[in-house]
């Protein structure tokens, strides 16, 4: 999670990708105080998403993740680790007015999104790089 995030211990954070960062990122949210919904593939993953720490767990195979995003209050910050366009415009309508989707996973799809989305829901989309190793050791939180 990017330290300049917009989101406040008890704030909903979605992250999409249960693998690699994405095992880390629900580490990092649910250590940070916040309320953490982890997004994959599949209802193996349920467990797994549990054991990291996730309070919630959306199979975007089978569920519209926007739609249950939505049910959970909407999300303040999706941080998407899975690559595709696809999945970035799926999880974007998941997010409270105010939210931010930061993109960290790259693909060759391009991101596709309304304006309607953007400007009147007051959302935003970011890209992001994963920082160095510098960035990582002044980050205030260790996940044990």
């Amino acid at each position: 999670m990017r330290r300049n995030a917009p989101p406040k211990a008890g704030d909903l954070v979605a992250v999409v990708g249960i693998g690699g960062l994405g095992h880390l990122a629900v580490q990092y949210a649910r250590h940070m105080g916040f309320e953490v919904a982890a997004i994959a593939r599949g209802a193996d993953k349920v467990e797994l998403a549990q054991e990291l720490g996730a309070h919630h767990y959306i199979d975007n195979a089978t569920t519209n993740p926007a739609e249950a995003l939505q049910a959970l209050g909407g999300a303040k910050v999706v941080l998407i680790m899975a690559s595709g366009g696809k999945t970035v415009a799926e999880t974007f309508k998941g997010l409270r007015p105010g939210g931010v989707s930061i993109v960290l996973g790259v693909g060759p799809e391009p991101i596709e999104g309304s304006s309607m989305d953007l400007i009147f829901r007051s959302r935003e989309l970011e890209g992001a790089l994963t920082e160095d190793p510098a960035t990582g050791d002044e980050t205030p939180v260790s996940v044990c």
